[in-house]
């Protein structure tokens, strides 16, 4: 005779899980961005402007994207604020001024972290708050590229 346990299971969201989810929606992003430019537009996204996250996350993708990338599109959708915004738009203001060319490898942009010669496009929506809307504003303002949103 076959006995059936009926076994009652309760599941919880892990906050790791909502980690994973939102770093593969990220790169999701990303790679979607690169495949319709033909790896032309590079993509960063700032969930806040903290410097444990935010911060830290435009800095790993900028510095990539600003190396391999004509233009940029930083993606602030959501982001909840914080104390950053300086930082950053210090570094989208810099400018390439010349390039590096060492005996090995490929010409390099000058200074290191320069923007992207191209275009900058800034998203933003109504759930952008604090100090993601100073960094909207002051994007706007000194005519560093085109906010949508």
């Amino acid at each position: 005779m076959c006995r059936v346990c009926i076994v009652r299971v309760r599941v919880a969201s892990l906050e790791a899980d909502l980690a994973a989810r939102y770093i593969d929606r990220t790169e999701s992003m990303r790679r979607w961005v690169a495949q319709r430019s033909e790896c032309a537009v590079g993509y960063v996204r700032m969930c806040d402007c903290e410097e444990k996250a935010g911060l830290a996350e435009f800095a790993r993708a900028f510095t990539l994207e600003a190396e391999t990338s004509r233009a940029l599109v930083l993606d602030i959708r959501g982001n909840d604020g914080g104390h950053v915004a300086g930082v950053v738009l210090s570094r989208l203001c810099l400018r390439t001024l010349g390039h590096d060319l060492p005996r090995r490898g490929r010409p390099v942009r000058w200074p290191a972290g320069a923007a992207p010669p191209g275009p900058c496009v800034l998203l933003c929506d109504e759930c952008t708050s604090s100090d993601g809307d100073c960094l909207a504003w002051a994007f706007r303002r000194l005519g560093l590229g085109v906010v949508v949103g």
